[in-house]
């Protein structure tokens, strides 16, 4: 059963009517923790010698944690003693789908061929450019939203129908911007199981750098890059610079500890439970969670009540786990976050609820 609600500790912020040009005013700073390596002739030389670009991946990933001692290029890449520990979480870069009896879920809807694609939704983009107005990007699929671009001010603005949206946007918001004040760098960000991307957005209109994207659904990642091309690569020359996320398709359990400042994990949690990963726990689930966010990871907890729930029997698919309930969700919450903030239920939907996971104990 859950809880009561109770008025979370920010105010709501009307982000996606009109987003301030002043947003778009920094320039993403340099990365300055790209992996070393050993001299080559040129990076060309480096990449075609070992087959990817180690720096390509950074600041999210290491040589080391993406790739791991298994990879016959790791050497090529000298490790820490603290990202070797890192890389034995992290395993292998293509997921445990194929552990014994697990099968990643797909949807009965959708096959794209390659086991993926568990959105029921069929994605989709459209776009349009006019050299003298700008033009419009809209994605669809279990995010709906449009991304309309000028060359004056406000240069860029997100709309949604999808009140949903709207929400996690706001907590997403007020989270970046209370902890930007006491940081004297941008704060890096991940979306975990993004979607069409539509966080990712906001997090660069609210200067986050680096931003990381994250989905199981090969599909959809391909449409989001899609999106990032278009607008990144070809519209921000034009205007004041946006800061462009990096899209990866990929696994949860594959995630290195210390991924970004703040991580956000929305509507994921039922699926990682037994369905797309094999955790079958939830305070497994949640002990990973906690450590990925360096500040705070933010983790929405989806009742055995909720319609998806019901309706795809999530806690069931893989033969389900050790248990799915809201007692157990909170026990895992205390024993592995260092503080835990109630963020209280999306209005008319109180099946889902958001809370932050600080990663260090909160003054009183």
């Amino acid at each position: 059963m859950m809880p009561p609600s109770r008025k979370h500790p920010f105010f709501l912020l009307a982000l996606l009517t009109l987003l301030p040009s002043s947003y778009l005013s920094q320039s993403p700073s340099a990365s300055s923790s790209s992996p070393t390596s050993p001299k080559f002739p040129s990076q060309t030389a480096f990449e075609t010698y070992i087959g990817a670009s180690c720096p390509h991946l950074s600041p999210f990933y290491t040589c080391c944690n993406a790739f791991c001692p298994t990879c016959i290029f790791a050497n090529l890449c000298p490790c820490t003693e603290q990202e070797l520990s890192m890389c034995k979480q992290v395993d292998d870069w293509s997921g445990n789908e194929e552990e014994e009896g697990f099968e990643s879920y797909v949807s009965p809807f959708r096959n794209n061929g390659d086991g993926s694609s568990s959105q029921s939704e069929p994605p989709n983009l459209t776009s349009s450019f006019n050299p003298s107005t700008g033009g419009t990007i809209t994605l669809t699929g279990y995010q709906t939203f449009s991304l309309h671009y000028t060359f004056s001010p406000p240069y860029l603005q997100l709309h949604s129908p999808n009140p949903t949206l709207h929400h996690k946007a706001t907590l997403l918001t007020q989270t970046l911007t209370s902890l930007q004040p006491h940081h004297p760098s941008p704060i890096s960000y991940a979306d975990l199981g993004t979607s069409n991307g539509f966080l990712l957005h906001v997090a660069s209109l609210n200067s986050a750098s680096p931003i990381l994207g994250l989905d199981h659904d090969s599909e959809y990642t391909k449409n989001v890059k899609a999106s990032i091309s278009t607008l990144h690569d070809y519209y921000s020359p034009l205007v004041p610079p946006l800061i462009s996320p990096t899209i990866l398709t990929g696994n949860l359990e594959n995630q290195p500890s210390n991924l970004a400042d703040v991580v956000s994990c929305f509507a994921l949690l039922h699926w990682a439970y037994s369905a797309t990963s094999s955790y079958k726990s939830l305070d497994a689930v949640i002990k990973h969670l906690s450590s990925l966010g360096k500040i705070v990871t933010i983790i929405e907890w989806i009742d055995v009540d909720d319609d998806a729930v019901r309706y795809l029997k999530h806690e069931e698919i893989n033969g389900g786990g050790e248990g799915y309930s809201f007692e157990l969700f909170m026990e895992g919450m205390v024993r592995w976050c260092g503080g835990v903030e109630d963020l209280g239920g999306e209005e008319g939907r109180e099946s889902r609820r958001t809370y932050l996971c600080w990663r260090e104990k909160r003054g009183e």
